[in-house]
């Protein structure tokens, strides 16, 4: 809305912005494309509703595509495995404009270029590429699935070269628990909690390795047998964005998130938020955060978000910020709130504050069960000034906040993938997929295991199927529909086994870290690395995404 009305030359008040249910964003949606402004300059002009549609084709050209890096990298490690320098170069396509998050995106691969590994020595630097090409902008994932693919294929290589289990290399460089909050080669970026270590002894255990490893074996001996092998991705993520100064670079100037909660005269809460989600269930868990807190039931709270005539500003649902910032807003909103409700419950039950606690909808004292009043009697008081006590106003159950975190919240987990891969085709299939996840407090189990599955679906399709070309003689696409640009679709993909390990975040009341890119960031190396497992005994060293059963068959025929 905001920048609307600057392009208008309108004022922000007479510039409304509504944003329905719209489906996932997943990057492409925070950028402000040039349609979105001559849509309503024309209809200003023309005082008449203009309504903006595009084909799929126009869409796949016009959208923001994502990641489109090139890594130089560099190592020195020891023959015991343990790693004790890295440089990386990052060459970042932007595509023929540069859009303000596509120039963040290096940055954030240099941030997290270490992943989760102890290096002591860490030299980054990227340049940026103007092409010919579709502007790259943010993909789910944003920058850290880039960087976790190289660093976790760094791992299996030096693990080659040592001819160690990759396991072993991981668990020789992990950075400990007793490390945080751990000071990483930027000054930006300071790992709070995590548990490595942890994350893959789970991830081991619900694979069960060493049945996966004598299948593998197996399966060498047998010339008619699918070639089987074993990836692992231990992985950390810069996530909840995250502290005002260090975002300037992205085009945010602003880093934090509000809510505000109404109390109706019947004891129901509205609650307003100003991140307008696309799909991440925001409705769901701001209700349960403040049916924690308030003591009021989840289905007599309602949740108001995406049109700027009724909430507040907001930053946007991104960088899985979603319960980190806004949950956290609506936590201390809720908290402040209780403080007043509290106040007004005991002045009716004659009682001290201190003494007040909410249940079942209602207000008791303490050692006292038949005493209490209900959420609707202290509803309908904070409107009747003559019954309130001295110190409060009529219509103070509102509470207004803006919620800014101090830091970064780093999610991590560890996955594994073991992957078929037919000797004579070089197709590959998922055999097993093992996803453990620490994204801190989880308010609603389900809806995070749906982020995972949703991420790992993506992160699954960028190493075996997507990938965007152009005709190299004329520049022009030619993966402008969903017939030549390949998706999977839900055959294509195995089921999933789940588990996931909990450290708190310290940065932010909930001690959550979000958890929507999660599996995007994971999943990639995880089934690269099972892929070139596979084709070890072929020397495969490494293929290049997508792995595609043509790459494959190549590889194994010594072809490049």
């Amino acid at each position: 809305r905001n920048k609307l009305a600057s392009w208008l030359d309108t004022p922000q008040n007479l510039c409304r912005v509504i944003a329905p249910d719209v489906g996932g964003g997943f990057g492409a949606k925070i950028v402000w494309y040039p349609e979105f402004f001559v849509a309503p300059l024309l209809s200003k002009w023309l005082r008449r509703p203009v309504k903006f549609m595009q084909t799929r084709s126009e869409a796949m050209v016009q959208m923001s595509h994502g990641r489109d890096q090139v890594h130089e990298i560099e190592v020195g490690f020891e023959k015991n495995g343990k790693i004790n320098a890295l440089r990386m170069v990052i060459s970042q396509n932007l595509g023929a404009y540069g859009d303000p998050t596509g120039l963040g995106l290096a940055t954030l691969t240099g941030w997290m270029a270490a992943g989760c590994y102890k290096i002591p020595h860490v030299s980054t630097g990227f340049r940026t590429v103007v092409t010919n090409t579709t502007p790259v902008a943010a993909y789910r994932g944003a920058g850290r699935p880039e960087a976790t693919f190289s660093i976790e294929r760094i791992i299996d290589l030096v693990a080659l070269k040592t001819n160690l289990d990759p396991v072993k290399v991981r668990q020789i460089n992990f950075i400990q628990p007793k490390d945080f909050p751990y000071e990483t080669h930027n000054e930006a970026v300071v790992y709070d909690s995590g548990d490595f270590p942890q994350a893959l002894d789970e991830c081991l255990r619900l694979l069960d390795y060493d049945a996966a490893k004598a299948q593998q074996a197996k399966n060498l001996a047998d010339k008619n047998a699918p070639l089987i092998g074993i990836g692992f991705s231990c992985w950390l993520e810069i996530a909840g964005f995250g502290p005002n100064g260090s975002l300037e670079g992205f085009g945010h100037l602003a880093s934090w998130e509000s809510a505000q909660i109404r109390i109706a005269p019947d004891g129901s809460a509205t609650i307003f938020i100003g991140s307008s989600p696309h799909g991440q269930g925001h409705e769901t868990f701001v209700a349960q955060i403040a049916s924690d807190e308030l003591g009021i039931p989840f289905e007599r709270i309602s949740v108001i978000h995406g049109d700027t005539a009724t909430v507040i500003q907001g930053i946007g649902t991104m960088g899985s910020r979603g319960v980190p910032t806004v949950g956290s807003a609506v936590k201390v909103a809720s908290e402040r709130l209780m403080v007043r409700a509290k106040k007004i419950a005991a002045h009716l039950l004659e009682a001290a504050e201190q003494d007040i606690e909410v249940k079942d909808n209602a207000f008791n004292v303490r050692g006292t069960p038949g005493k209490k009043v209900s959420w609707s009697d202290v509803g309908l008081t904070s409107f009747q000034p003559l019954r309130l006590p001295p110190e409060l106003q009529a219509g103070t159950l509102e509470e207004r906040l803006f919620h800014e975190s101090p830091n970064f919240s780093y999610p991590s987990g560890a996955y594994a993938c073991v992957v078929e891969v037919n000797r004579k085709t070089g197709k590959v299939k998922i055999q097993k997929m093992v996803v453990v996840d620490d994204c801190g407090t989880v308010i609603n189990p389900l809806m995070a295991e749906g982020q995972v599955h949703g991420g790992v679906a993506q992160g699954i399709a960028q190493a075996l199927y997507e990938q965007v070309r152009y005709d190299p003689s004329t520049g022009q696409p030619i993966t402008a529909n969903l017939i030549d640009y390949l998706i999977p679709s839900a055959p294509d993909l195995p089921n999933y086994i789940a588990g996931r390990i909990t450290t708190l975040c310290p940065n932010n009341p909930l001690g959550a870290k979000g958890i929507g890119e999660s599996g995007a960031v994971g999943s990639p190396p995880a089934v690269v690395n099972a892929v070139v497992n596979a084709l070890s005994s072929f020397g495969v060293e490494h293929i290049d995404m997508p792995v595609t059963p043509e790459k494959v068959w190549n590889a194994m025929n010594g072809r490049k």
